[in-house]
């Protein structure tokens, strides 16, 4: 469904920005490969790539027209949900 699609980019967007306040009140990159590209190519740019990728690689799958694509979907966004709740949490400390 599209609007899963819809749901999956804002809340890369979310995340991304959620991301960029926690490090800039001191806080740090849990996922190792991404903190690895920020070192590479610096916070904004590397989330602006990757996050990008993301999106790209996931609209492949909802237009190629495979089946599994909605589950798939429904399990990123539900993650994604969980780690904005948590970059949300750690703003508020």
């Amino acid at each position: 469904m599209i609007w899963l699609f819809i749901l999956f980019a804002a809340l890369q967007v979310i995340d991304a920005y959620l991301t960029v306040r926690v490090l800039s009140q001191g806080g740090r990159e849990l996922n190792p490969m991404i903190a690895w590209f920020m070192d590479k190519l610096g916070v904004i740019p590397a989330l602006v790539v990757l996050k990008g990728i993301g999106i790209a690689v996931v609209a492949g799958l909802v237009w190629s027209g495979n089946e599994y694509a909605d589950e798939f979907l429904m399990v990123f966004c539900a993650l994604y949900v969980g780690v904005a709740v948590w970059n949300y949490q750690q703003l508020r400390r």
